[in-house]
């Protein structure tokens, strides 16, 4: 890995840690909503309607940030990365700064 890479890294690491236990619940659980209501939807419902199960688990698991990953995975499936629901969970202050974090995404 780059240092220009690590850096970046250790930056969005940094930013998402600095968001609070409470906004993490809330966007995941809002993201986890909006994948719910969107599974049956689209010819990959099957595969969106896993992700929704993986997404609810690891919320209740309290893996916020995986979860979120999952649902916005299952809307990916579901309605596409051009619709509007993609686009809302996908937009928020939180999902830009997972996107960059450090871990493996799902």
């Amino acid at each position: 890995m780059s240092n220009a890479t690590y850096a970046a890294s250790e930056t969005s690491t940094l930013s998402v840690s600095r968001i609070g236990k409470d906004e993490r619940e809330a966007a995941a659980s809002r993201a986890v909503e909006v994948a719910r209501k969107h599974q049956h939807l689209g010819d990959m419902s099957s595969s969106a309607r896993l992700c929704v199960e993986d997404a609810e688990g690891t919320f209740d698991q309290g893996f916020f940030d995986t979860a979120h990953a999952r649902a916005l995975r299952s809307l990916s499936y579901s309605v596409g990365v051009f619709h509007a629901a993609y686009k809302e969970i996908a937009s928020t202050p939180y999902a830009l700064m997972l996107r960059n974090a450090p871990y493996p995404r799902y």
